[in-house]
């Protein structure tokens, strides 16, 4: 963090305090849970947003009348598209502009948030926006500043937890607003995504037109792309393990990206070859759900379109990598981990995502061989039969 950064923070932090004490002293009798229109904020990346999914449902179960609103960025806004237990999806394109945040904020018309993805500028944000009860994990590891905002301006702080499973630490801190949640185990909920039937026919309109037929073919999706490609398997590593996978069990390869993303999707399928693999740049991200809604199994790093894929009722192969496994991947018959392979694993978390190797090498993504994502790959399809 730069010193304009560091000044910054400080001035929003010393502007605000007369803010948060005249809230305090004039709204005292107001600071209760009122479990009637709650705003979650979840500004991360798409499977992070994808795992908060069975919190919506879940609190729209447990309480019918609430008005369930979630701040996204705009990118992401089609992981909550049509999901019939929220109420309002509010979007933001920089979480590092705070009047954007102010204001839509503001518009959620909430006087409780709870704050899924910390930060300096989302509690100060809320503040200012006039929120009466804010509630927010306290991530010590992202810096002193971030811990003093969130200890001095939201009502409850809960401290994030590697090693745990995500959604249960999702349904504490709702404990925490007063908001209880019975959940025998939150493992086994699912994730949700919707897609409507113009998407269903635009992926399967995508399909017939590459001859494929999903209900003769044996579909098998596979990223070898991800927000942050330090988790990802070595391309190479895909490549052989796509060309035995149609050897052996004549699949065909599925593969979608973004255009950012059009010359990883392209090298892939030229190292592959043949006429047993398709790529795309032109879906959406409801439009990808109902396209991996037909394939039989997905492979990949743990990454938003495995997430996807899972939540679309595909079954999964996730290649762990430096992932904790105890945070995300889902329990079940449909979904089996990659596991560990270097004792240096794990090395980065749901709240605390590494950016790079820190002996510079991969070596947990470089020691998982094709054979070991094999023998993942049939345990799902004999499982399957």
């Amino acid at each position: 963090m730069n010193l304009i950064t560091k000044a910054k923070n400080i001035i929003l932090f010393v502007v605000t305090y007369p803010v948060y004490w005249g809230q305090k002293l004039f709204f005292l009798n107001s600071i209760k849970s009122s479990r009637q229109k709650i705003l979650f904020i979840q500004l991360s990346k798409m499977g992070d947003l994808i795992c908060t999914t069975p919190i919506y449902r879940l609190v729209k179960m447990n309480y019918p009348t609430a008005e369930i609103s979630v701040l996204v960025g705009d990118s992401l806004a089609g992981v909550l598209r049509d999901n019939p237990h929220i109420d309002k999806i509010l979007t933001v394109s920089d979480d590092r502009k705070i009047i954007p945040l102010i204001k839509s904020i503001k518009q959620s018309g909430c006087r409780e948030i709870i704050i899924f993805t910390p930060s300096i500028n989302i509690v100060i944000a809320s503040v200012w926006a006039g929120a009466l009860k804010r509630i927010s994990f306290l991530i010590k590891e992202t810096g002193r500043m971030n811990a003093l905002t969130a200890r001095h301006f939201c009502n409850q702080i809960r401290p994030y937890l590697p090693h745990q499973y995500t959604v249960s630490q999702y349904i504490d801190i709702l404990s925490d607003a007063g908001i209880d949640i019975k959940v025998a185990n939150p493992r086994m909920e699912n994730y949700d995504i919707f897609w409507t039937e113009e998407n269903k026919k635009k992926a399967y309109d995508w399909l017939a037109s590459k001859n494929i037929n999903p209900n003769r073919d044996f579909l098998v999706g596979i990223s070898v792309v991800a927000g942050n490609q330090f988790k990802v398997w070595p391309l190479e590593k895909f490549v052989e393990f796509s060309k035995q996978i149609i050897n052996k069990y004549n699949a065909k390869i599925i593969t979608v990206g973004t255009p950012k993303e059009k010359a990883i999707l392209e090298k892939f399928v030229s190292g592959v070859g043949g006429n047993s693999i398709f790529y795309s740049t032109d879906f959406s991200i409801n439009e990808s759900a109902a396209l991996f809604s037909f394939l039989k199994v997905f492979v990949s790093a743990d990454c938003g379109q495995f997430y996807l894929a899972h939540a679309a009722g595909t079954p999964g192969v996730n290649i762990i990598g430096p992932i904790d496994k105890l945070e995300h991947p889902p329990l079940g018959n449909n979904c089996e981990v990659v596991d560990y392979k270097v004792s240096c694993q794990p090395c980065s978390f749901s709240a605390l995502a590494a950016r790079e190797c820190r002996y510079g090498t991969s070596q947990c993504l470089l020691d998982t061989t094709v054979e070991d994502v094999m023998a993942s790959f049939e345990k799902i399809i004999n499982f399957k039969k």
